[in-house]
């Protein structure tokens, strides 16, 4: 897929969106087989408003296509990227820009105990397969599992204007515990050590390991301006989290998707 394209693939940027962010109005802690939201509760942007997004503010255009698929559930990126990795199309660690009314990050779900556990005590090799479903690898935990795999270089979230103050990040995967840090850093612990007690006793232990941290800022998608070289763009549809009107399909993404 990004051979195609002739471009240098060390410092790969990767387009991450989510049409959950170009709606009116944040459904959260959801299923991805949830029923589609109602069109009038949460209408989606118009055309105009969402190709001057894709054109003006992430610099896509039909005289620059690039390489882009549209994918029906996040997770699916996840699969998609180790996909183009294993072929030798894209290689780690690439930039990424995720565009999303979520961070994606495993909040309000319990994947951080196998991921700070289990799975970081996995050989690097094995860390791209992990299990899939409740627990595990989802579309609302993908990324922490691809930080996971040292795929990420760094990592941009740009978020729905609706968002407001309310925290969207599992705290437990940033330097120091601080979302504010500006870093993502994954650590491993003891499974004993998440038994019977509150999560903040793991600001008072020792991490077993330590992973490298990966840059992180995050702006609104209203003043979202991309400055990269883009080589791959992904739209996920999110059924359980997107009305039927603001589905869109390969035919309408091909203005910019090669």
């Amino acid at each position: 897929m990004l051979n195609s394209s002739n471009k240098d693939t060390t410092q790969a940027m990767i387009l991450d969106l989510d049409l959950d962010c170009f709606i009116e109005g944040i459904a959260r802690h959801k299923p991805d087989d949830s029923p589609r939201l109602d069109d009038t509760e949460h209408p989606p942007w118009n055309e105009d408003r969402f190709r001057y997004f894709l054109e003006h503010q992430c610099g896509l255009s039909k005289e620059r296509r690039i390489p882009g698929k549209v994918l029906t559930y996040h997770v699916e990126a996840f699969e998609l990227w180790r996909k183009l990795i294993s072929t030798h199309q894209l290689r780690p660690p690439f930039g990424v820009v995720h565009v999303d009314a979520h961070s994606d990050l495993g909040l309000g779900e319990t994947s951080y105990i196998y991921l700070m556990t289990e799975f970081l005590d996995l050989p690097m090799r094995k860390r791209i397969y992990p299990p899939k479903g409740t627990g595990y690898l989802t579309s609302g935990s993908y990324l922490a599992f691809a930080c996971a795999c040292r795929w990420i270089r760094d990592l941009t979230f740009v978020y729905h204007p609706e968002r407001s103050n309310r925290p969207d990040f599992m705290w437990l995967h940033f330097k120091d515990f601080d979302p504010s840090s500006g870093f993502i850093q994954l650590k491993k612990y003891n499974a004993e050590d998440f038994k019977g007690r509150p999560l903040q006793y793991l600001k008072t232990v020792d991490a077993e390991l330590v992973e490298p941290q990966i840059p992180f800022c995050q702006i609104c998608v209203n003043d979202y301006e991309n400055r990269h070289d883009i080589q791959l763009a992904t739209i996920s549809q999110s059924p359980g989290f997107t009305p039927p009107a603001g589905c869109v399909n390969k035919n309408e993404t091909d203005f910019a998707f090669c």
